[in-house]
């Protein structure tokens, strides 16, 4: 994959961080809405609430905690919970906890580089901290070193 510099990707760059993810930011996949995030895995479903904690959970299709909008951008993709509004983020280098927190552009910890590793399956790979966001069949949610055949780290959508 080739990443474009110049002027018009800096100028892109520095409009995308200074202002927060807009409600009507392009999903990813393309022309999708809100999508649920089923660990490939576990079959369990990326779920969270209203005090920033990111789990997993048995899949319900009428279940809005389960559901998020991923925002295109300049270092990948946010993901923002269709209920609570906020955005998954990991915690920095040498931390593999996950939350969830007010959306902002500008903190690349929100920033989820996606990889597609096998028709809808994905892995999303921490901007920051270079993990991947991993689970168990505990329902934990958490991010942890990225490995290209460790199913607890691809997603369908």
């Amino acid at each position: 994959m080739k990443k474009t510099t110049g002027l018009i990707g800096l100028l892109a760059l520095a409009c995308a961080t200074a202002v927060a993810v807009p409600a009507s930011a392009s999903a990813v996949p393309a022309g999708r809405g809100a999508v649920a995030l089923r660990n490939v895995q576990t079959g369990l479903c990326l779920d969270g609430d209203f005090g920033g904690k990111v789990y997993t959970k048995g899949c319900g299709s009428d279940n809005p905690y389960q559901h998020w909008y991923l925002h295109e951008g300049p270092m990948g993709v946010m993901l923002q919970s269709s209920k609570t509004g906020l955005c998954i983020t990991g915690k920095g280098v040498g931390n593999d906890s996950i939350a969830a927190v007010a959306c902002n552009s500008g903190d690349v910890k929100q920033w989820w580089e996606q990889w597609n590793v096998n028709g809808n399956a994905y892995t999303l790979l921490n901007h920051q901290n270079r993990k991947a966001l991993d689970s168990d069949a505990k329902g934990n949610a958490y991010v942890h070193q990225y490995g290209d055949t460790n199913p607890y780290q691809h997603w369908s959508m």
